[in-house]
């Protein structure tokens, strides 16, 4: 009767064991699993990642250089265009004197 009596829950508290067991070492494998395939994916990612940048950059920077080229234009017509104004009106102003 005693055997019996202890025979279940030995049972029981067994294969709960072995069943948090195997799935303990199930989950594991897959865990490294998905741990492997994201560093290996992400070394992609990132090198993929450094090539956009590096190109963004250079992008960036010609896009800094055709703003500044617009702006330094821009100066030199204005200034061309003051100078022309300025000797309109000298001409002008001396046209009115003759």
């Amino acid at each position: 009767m005693l055997l019996t009596d202890l025979a279940i829950p030995i049972t029981i508290f067994m294969s709960t064991l072995i069943s948090v067991g195997t799935l303990t070492w199930l989950a594991a494998g897959q865990f490294s699993a998905v741990r492997s395939l994201v560093y290996s994916q992400t070394e992609k990612i990132v090198e993929k990642l450094e090539y956009h940048e590096r190109h963004d950059d250079k992008r960036f920077q010609m896009m800094a250089d055709d703003v500044w080229a617009i702006k330094v234009r821009n100066a030199a017509k204005d200034t061309v265009m003051d100078e022309l104004i300025k000797l309109k009106d000298t001409t002008s102003a001396q046209k009115k004197k003759d």
